[in-house]
C-alpha cells in the first residue's frame, strides 16, 4: 500500500476543519439583541448558551431602565 499523497492529507484536513465548524455552529449561539428605546445593539457570535442567556438578561435590564426612568439613557 502506498503512503497518502499530499493531496490526500490536505483533503482530510479540509474535511476535518469543515466538520469542526459544523459542530461549533451546532453547539454555540449567535444573535443580535436591540433596544427598542435607544437602538443599542448587542451582537454576539460563537458563545455558549449560558453566555447568550447572560447577554439577554443584560439587555432586559437595560430596557427595564428605560421603562422605569421613562426616557432614553
Amino acid at each position: 500500500m502506498n503512503a497518502p499523497s499530499t493531496y490526500d492529507v490536505l483533503t482530510a484536513l479540509v474535511v476535518l476543519a469543515c466538520l469542526a465548524q459544523i459542530a461549533a455552529l451546532a453547539i454555540l449561539r449567535w444573535g443580535r439583541l436591540k433596544c427598542p428605546h435607544c437602538g443599542l445593539t448587542i451582537r454576539f457570535q460563537g458563545v455558549k448558551r449560558d453566555e447568550a442567556l447572560r447577554l439577554q438578561r443584560h439587555m432586559n435590564n437595560h430596557i427595564a431602565t428605560h421603562e422605569t426612568e421613562g426616557g432614553a439613557e
